[in-house]
């Protein structure tokens, strides 16, 4: 065997892929997942903070809010403005306008339909992917809130006030008896729409897995063939000196 062809066999046989321990190699590529998640959550965490500087004055809101607002509505997959407009902070605590929720449940499959929709009354039934739902008697489901509702809650008074001016009870009464609705019927018969794809934890990392594995099988037959091509490359004679 000449000198360049054991060159390029050696070469060959150095450049072979390495084999790993299944424990090595998972420990490896969680290492890669955890660093890179770490990595983009602190990047997230720092566009969430200008991203508030930029839109809490025009929000009203604070910036700690505007952060807070904006971290959770990412989480639901919305943008920076979306989330302002999607999200309010009540008490501290963050909470979805009625408006989110007609979106997220619109996504998820369920349709409404107005059966009665007044200043004092709103009456709606559901539809979920196509299909009418139903209560226990095997009716059409239907879900009504009016202002005697709303009086009894204590919300037209809250919206009034100290100051004993009118409130959204008073000025857009469709809105609000519209917005409660919308609101029970997510939480009593709706409640596993959360805005976010749930993913199972063992088919997310089986996926990663197998997808890790095709990619350093591809770059290690990739290498295998350039090694061989450039071994087949050897002039016949340069073989037999």
């Amino acid at each position: 065997m000449s000198p360049q062809v054991e060159e390029v066999v050696t070469q060959v046989q150095e450049e072979a892929p390495k084999k790993q321990t299944p424990m090595s190699a998972t420990i490896e590529m969680m290492e890669s997942i955890i660093s890179e998640t770490a990595r983009n959550q602190y990047e997230q965490a720092v566009a969430d903070r200008y991203m508030a500087q930029t839109y809490a004055k025009g929000a009203g809101m604070s910036e700690d809010d505007a952060r807070t607002i904006i971290a959770l509505g990412r989480d639901y997959g919305w943008g920076a403005a979306h989330s302002l407009t999607r999200l309010f902070m009540q008490g501290g605590r963050p909470r979805l306008f009625a408006e989110a929720r007609a979106n997220m449940l619109a996504q998820a499959g369920y349709k409404w339909l107005p059966v009665v929709h007044t200043d004092t009354e709103c009456t709606y039934q559901f539809k979920y992917k196509g299909e009418w739902m139903l209560d226990v008697n095997d009716k059409p489901l239907r879900l009504t809130f009016t202002m005697k509702n709303a009086e009894k809650a204590g919300y037209i008074d809250n919206s009034r006030g100290k100051d004993g001016k009118k409130g959204n009870y008073d000025k857009i009464p469709e809105n609000m008896l519209f917005a409660r609705m919308i609101t029970n019927f997510h939480k009593w018969h709706a409640a596993e729409v959360d805005g976010a794809t749930i993913a199972d934890p063992n088919e997310l990392l089986d996926a990663v897995v197998s997808e890790t594995e095709k990619n350093i099988a591809a770059k290690s037959l990739s290498k295998v063939e350039e090694l061989k091509e450039r071994l087949e490359s050897v002039k016949p004679e340069e073989a037999k000196a």
